[in-house]
């Protein structure tokens, strides 16, 4: 199993962090962490709704400290699809977002 670890790198910080798999999960090029996987206290929850036609309903989370302030960051599924259960509960995480490091350690 390899360890994903989320960053973001303007500040260096470590948003989430976990197994592939179990903790994070890999869907459409997007990375989705559980609560027990976040490991930043400075996400915030803007309840800027938004919609995804086949994901349904979500709201943005944004980055804020005193020196960083990184906006439409993450984003957590308030309605989700039934039928996509391993996205429920989950903080999605754009794998293709510039502003984001994502960093994959093998397990030997």
């Amino acid at each position: 199993m390899a360890k994903i670890s989320i960053v973001l790198k303007s500040s260096g910080e470590v948003l989430a962090q976990g197994q592939l798999g179990t903790e994070i999960r890999l869907f459409e090029g997007n990375y989705y962490a559980k609560s027990s996987a976040l490991k930043s206290t400075k996400l915030r929850c803007s309840y800027i709704p938004g919609i995804c036609f086949y994901k349904f309903i979500y709201v943005w989370f944004h980055v804020k400290d005193e020196q960083h302030s990184q906006r439409w960051l993450a984003w957590l599924y308030i309605l989700p699809n039934p039928l996509f259960p391993a996205l429920w509960f989950r903080v999605g995480f754009a794998g293709y977002d510039e502003r984001l490091e994502i960093l994959r350690e093998e397990d030997l």
